[in-house]
């Protein structure tokens, strides 16, 4: 890969199977891969050429051999949940980056930061937990077959004085979500669908509204207005509380915020 601009010129190596496969094996090209690698300081691999090139090795019996050959490229190997990745983290000033991938699921996550302390590492570490979450959901019967409710027309961020949060599918279910956790899978909320405009919140925290409803207000288009929610609180999509309060300096009982 050749990134060029004005001032500089970056060159990284892109390793393949065959390369690392000649290296463990002692093939005539084992040499000339080797001295490329310890003269580069950038060197990239794909999810997919790890995934491989284990299966490769561990057909010809040197699979303990290429993981310690990956492993010294630099690869850091984590548990997260019960997934086992390798990953490694760059950056420079202005930007922090992360990825990791799982070789057995042929799972990738990349991560790119624009900013010095942005938080790569736990966004990355999100990805990968909001998907093992999606894999463990059972789907939603009301989505499926006749009368079938679409789950998408519920899914959004929504906003109010009290809370952000985001109802999303994650496999075949909808969950309520809070962005502003690190990791929005320690709490998530699962929510059954009742109707076309009514939800159940059916398993959440503690101090959760469980066993309540949600009504979303939609307009003659279907999109949505409001969400009635836990305790009674209400939600708007998130673009329109945040136009209905950009000309307010303060909020009281006599004047609540209200979009539209």
């Amino acid at each position: 890969m050749v990134c060029l601009d004005a001032r500089w010129v970056v060159l990284m190596i892109a390793v393949d199977t065959s390369a690392l496969i000649a290296i463990i094996l002692g093939e005539a090209e084992a040499d000339a891969c080797i001295k490329v690698l310890e003269l580069e300081t950038e060197v990239l691999v794909s999810a997919g050429t790890v995934a491989e090139a284990l299966i490769v090795a561990a057909r010809r019996n040197v699979g303990e051999e290429m993981r310690n050959l990956i492993d010294g490229l630099g690869f850091e190997i984590v548990t997260i949940g019960e997934r086992r990745v390798l990953g490694h983290g760059g950056g420079y000033p202005g930007h922090i980056t992360r990825t990791y991938f799982d070789p057995k699921d042929r799972l990738a996550v990349c991560v790119f930061t624009n900013a010095i302390d942005g938080p790569a590492l736990g966004m990355a570490t999100a990805a990968i937990k909001l998907v093992d979450l999606a894999r463990r959901s059972e789907p939603d019967p009301a989505a499926a077959g006749a009368g079938a409710v679409d789950l998408d027309t519920f899914c959004g961020r929504f906003a109010s004085l009290w809370s952000v949060y985001d109802i999303a599918v994650l496999g075949g279910r909808l969950y309520q979500l809070s962005p502003g956790l690190v990791d929005p899978t320690l709490a998530p909320t699962r929510l059954d669908v009742v109707n076309s405009d009514t939800l159940r919140i059916a398993d959440t925290v503690g101090y959760g509204s469980r066993g309540e409803t949600m009504t979303f207000d939609r307009d003659s288009d279907g999109s949505i207005r409001s969400v009635r929610g836990g305790s009674g609180s209400i939600a708007y999509p998130v673009d329109q509380f945040r136009a209905a309060i950009a000309g307010r300096d303060r909020v009281t009982l006599g004047a609540p915020i209200r979009p539209g």
